[in-house]
């Protein structure tokens, strides 16, 4: 590996959090591995290989789940969302290995 550059890791989904989200969560990052995946499945043993895709919906459900701040900084207001640094929505399907931003909406002059 070459200094200074991040290799992904494919048995994680990292999540970033920027901007007034990074300051009030007081967390710039988080990382998830299969377990992710299992627990929107309700604890269900899925086979390895078929395993299904989550969207940006349940994994933000996920957060929100965490507490108050979390549900006021990702379940309220205004924000934005890319997937591998693609802006993304709801919808969006997040895998191992996938990077996952959330961010306010910014505009520009």
């Amino acid at each position: 590996m070459e200094s200074g550059v991040l290799q992904p890791n494919s048995a994680i989904v990292t999540v970033l959090f920027f901007a007034q989200f990074r300051e009030r969560l007081q967390v710039d990052r988080l990382t998830f591995g299969p377990e992710l995946f299992e627990q929107r499945d309700h604890g269900q043993q899925p086979d390895n290989s078929a395993r299904a895709d989550i969207k940006v919906e349940d994994l933000r459900r996920l957060l929100i789940s965490r507490g108050a701040c979390w549900q006021h900084c990702l379940g309220e207001g205004p924000q934005m969302v890319a997937v591998n640094q693609v802006i993304a929505n709801e919808q969006s399907a997040i895998s191992l290995g996938d990077e996952v931003a959330f961010f306010p909406p910014v505009t520009g002059g």
